[in-house]
Formats: C-alpha cells, sequence, structure tokens
C-alpha cells in the first residue's frame, strides 16, 4: 500500500488531486488500483483511524480528506463533555464560541465535536481569522492528543 500512497502524495503535488478529495478524485488520478481499494484506503490511514494504522489523511468532513503534511503542527483545543438528562451527550470547545455537537455516546458526540471544530477552524482560517492562542496546546506533528 505505500505505492498507493506515494501515488496520491505526487498527484497532489502535480496538481491531479484537489487539496481535499475524495476517493473517487483519487481513482481518477491514480488508476489501476480496486474500486474497494480507494473507499477503504482512506478511511484506513485517517488520523485517529480506529485499527492504530499510519496516520496519512486528515478527514475534512464526511468523505472529503485531505493530505497531513509532515511539517503540520496540531492544535488541542480542551473539549468540554456532560450528559444531559434524556441521556444524551453534549460537547463543546470554550475557546471556540458556538462550536458544539452531540451524541448518543460520548464518542459519538467527541467525534461529532471534532467534525465541527474541522469545519469552524476551516471556516476561519478562510475568512482570514486567527485560531486563539491561549489555553491552546501546540503538539508536534503525527501525535494524537485527548485530553477531556
Amino acid at each position: 500500500m505505500k505505492r498507493l500512497a506515494k501515488q496520491i502524495y505526487a498527484a497532489r503535488k502535480d496538481g491531479r488531486l484537489p487539496p481535499v478529495f475524495r476517493p473517487k478524485d483519487v481513482a481518477k488520478a491514480c488508476p489501476g488500483w480496486s474500486k474497494q481499494t480507494y473507499g477503504a484506503f482512506l478511511p484506513k490511514h485517517r488520523s485517529g483511524n480506529p485499527g492504530g494504522q499510519t496516520e496519512l489523511f486528515e478527514k475534512v468532513a464526511r468523505g472529503l480528506y485531505r493530505i497531513i503534511s509532515e511539517k503540520e503542527k496540531k492544535f488541542v483545543f480542551k473539549a468540554e463533555l456532560v450528559q444531559e438528562d434524556d441521556g444524551r451527550w453534549s460537547s463543546w470547545i470554550d475557546k471556540l464560541p458556538g462550536c458544539a455537537a452531540w451524541g448518543y455516546s460520548e464518542e459519538e458526540a467527541l467525534t461529532a465535536l471534532n467534525d465541527a471544530a474541522l469545519a469552524y477552524i476551516g471556516d476561519m482560517l478562510d475568512a482570514g481569522e486567527e485560531l486563539p492562542q491561549t489555553g491552546v496546546d501546540v503538539v508536534d506533528p503525527q501525535v494524537a492528543t485527548v485530553r477531556i
């Protein structure tokens, strides 16, 4: 599978693959693999994957991925989590006002919050806004940190 990863990196570098891509984009830019490979490879090697595989991609939104740069830093925001009276779990990030999510389990709420935070931060960066600097940990690349 290292060959496919190298092909994806090359396709991104030479412009055949957009910055944010779907499995079908990878299939078009890197032909020659089975259809199932394209659909399985990106989620299998995304950051935070359940199998502990190498983290090569970041899930930007449902079905959308981008390459994780080796020079990237990860910003860790403290997540708040509380169980509501109806049994659902609510989660939010104080440092990102309005960034909140919920789920039927703690894990589901935190996964939804991560997706919401990615969209929130993407919107901030697109608007030219700066990320909060206080109360945020900057972690070296390829290190996963969860704080609750």
